[in-house]
């Protein structure tokens, strides 16, 4: 018996799959109905994704989210398209008329494991990568930024009278001052990708690949940095090594805390975002609680597509890395350092 939202889904399958055939060769006569699609775990992101095969060439169909506006699908569309013409991402093939979804290459490598980034030709290799985009000359649109997003879940949060850990009051003042203290001090915007966690990088035997285009545009390269270093549980050392590679010289003590301070940013946004979707409060310990003595998902967790609902719990590990990062002496200083620097100049 075929569900409702099965015959929807084909449906929808059918009406991009329809006019990308016949633009592929007009002459091959293939059904779209007679290809095997394989659902693919996607990054995170609502988009559904599957891979088929046409002769020896594997592709993927991304379907857009149903609920997104035609504003954020265009916006997605652009994206993957210039990435996919730096050969930053998967080339893009087709869009259909009405947007709702594109074919791209199919990627034939993994996600990147922590593991991957102890050996330094990788990690020299992914900062060369991640300069290639950050210094493109292709139009990318505008992103909306972490600060904006995180104040837009926490609307969304205020109207779904979504409860929130104690602590977000302090962390809602955090980051209005670490918006502050970056707009001045301002670095060249860039196109960026903004969600590089490692579900959304892929590794092939020759080059590495960014996926799950739905965040990025022109906005400040930092918050790659950071969220790539994050994720990956960077030490110093290995951090170091890392930015002097993507700088092409050692950072200088301004950008190294500049770095340091846009860390948790990230974590925070992300926590906001999962925490949201927390509307049925029939928890069995409070946040409070979980947060001291509850074992919590870890990054690792979340990098190993391992999340399952409830979300709150991968909400609260966001919350605790990002904090865990801001409660440092080494960000207490770094963020003294920027804002004298800032004021003596």
């Amino acid at each position: 018996m075929t569900s409702s939202s099965s015959i929807l889904l084909d449906e929808r399958i059918f009406r991009v799959m329809q006019p990308f055939v016949t633009s592929f060769d007009s002459l091959s006569n293939i059904d779209p109905d007679n290809l095997i699609y394989i659902p693919l775990r996607g990054g995170g992101s609502k988009a559904s994704l599957y891979r088929f095969d046409i002769g020896q060439n594997s592709y993927v169909l991304r379907l857009l989210p149903q609920q997104a506006s035609n504003l954020t699908r265009m916006h997605q569309i652009i994206l993957a398209k210039q990435v996919g013409k730096i050969h930053i991402g998967p080339e893009i093939h087709f869009v259909d008329s009405q947007m709702e979804g594109m074919i791209m290459n199919f990627i034939p490598g993994r996600t990147v494991q922590q593991k991957d980034f102890k050996d330094c030709d990788n990690l020299s290799q992914f900062a060369k990568f991640l300069r290639k985009l950050h210094r493109s000359k292709e139009s990318f649109p505008i992103a909306c930024s972490p600060f904006q997003r995180f104040r837009n879940f926490l609307l969304k949060g205020k109207q779904e009278k979504i409860t929130y850990p104690s602590r977000f009051a302090e962390l809602k003042t955090l980051m209005e001052e670490l918006e502050a203290t970056l707009q001045l001090s301002p670095v060249l915007q860039v196109p960026t990708h903004l969600d590089l966690h490692p579900l959304n990088i892929m590794l092939t035997d020759q080059q590495f690949f960014l996926v799950d285009w739905v965040n990025g545009g022109i906005c400040d390269p930092y918050f790659d940095l950071t969220t790539f270093a994050t994720f990956q549980c960077l030490d110093e050392s290995q951090t170091l090594t890392f930015l002097t590679h993507y700088f092409e010289r050692s950072p200088t003590q301004f950008e190294w805390n500049r770095f340091i301070i846009t860390q948790p940013i990230r974590m925070f946004v992300i926590a906001a975002a999962l925490l949201n979707t927390s509307i049925d409060e029939t928890r069995p310990i409070s946040y409070e609680e979980a947060l001291e003595s509850w074992k919590l998902p870890s990054l690792t967790d979340f990098g190993k597509n391992v999340m399952n609902e409830p979300l709150w719990p991968f909400g609260l590990t966001m919350l605790k890395a990002g904090f865990q990062l801001t409660d440092q002496r080494n960000f207490k200083v770094a963020l003294e350092y920027i804002q004298r620097h800032l004021f003596s100049s």
